[in-house]
């Protein structure tokens, strides 16, 4: 199959539709924002349309295993576990774009992380494709997973202190130091321009 076909069937898939979670965006009650199934639902349309274009690539430089810049997913071939938790950790980032959501670029990346890691929990898998941030975005995916077992309904709120240690370690992250000075909470540093 093609990437394109790959990346689609993941995007409109069960174990996308069972993701869902809040997450706070600033320090007032209700300041949050929210990534559930429709926010992938988006992403596939997008990429159905053209709006939003997808590339093969089969090298990244070091510490990078995915892109999406300029309305482009860079993805390798999305063929096991470990690259389909990829693949959605890229394609939180192309929602957030599409959507013109005004988040920081850190909660950008824990978002990703966070979702990344929740697709492997919610397939069964404990392992994470990379080291790092999804090793600390595993308590994050964990604690999601209690909720949706103790039957939360709707999108529930991270746990607080397992999102801001997650943000903390994305921060001292080398990966992410070209965003350093931008951080924690401006918003002017990934496009979110459609």
């Amino acid at each position: 199959m093609s990437l394109r076909h790959d990346v689609l069937m993941l995007l409109r898939g069960p174990v996308i539709s069972a993701i869902r979670f809040r997450f706070p965006i600033g320090p007032l009650p209700g300041n949050e924002e929210a990534v559930v199934s429709t926010s992938y639902h988006r992403v596939a349309d997008a990429i159905d349309s053209g709006a939003v274009r997808l590339k093969e690539a089969t090298s990244f430089p070091p510490g990078i295993a995915g892109e999406y810049t300029s309305n482009t997913l860079r993805l390798s071939p999305v063929r096991d576990p470990a690259s389909r938790a990829l693949a959605v950790h890229e394609c939180t980032h192309a929602f957030f774009d599409i959507a013109r959501k005004r988040i920081s670029d850190q909660n950008d990346e824990a978002a990703a992380y966070a979702a990344g890691m929740l697709y492997l929990v919610l397939c069964g898998l404990g392992g994470s494709p990379v080291s790092g941030p999804y090793d600390a975005a595993r308590p994050v995916a964990e604690g999601l997973l209690q909720a949706y077992r103790a039957g939360t309904a709707g999108a529930p709120m991270v746990d607080l202190a397992a999102w801001q240690a997650l943000r903390t370690y994305i921060r001292a992250h080398p990966s992410y130091r070209h965003l350093r000075g931008r951080w924690p909470d401006d918003t002017r540093g990934y496009p979110h321009d459609g």
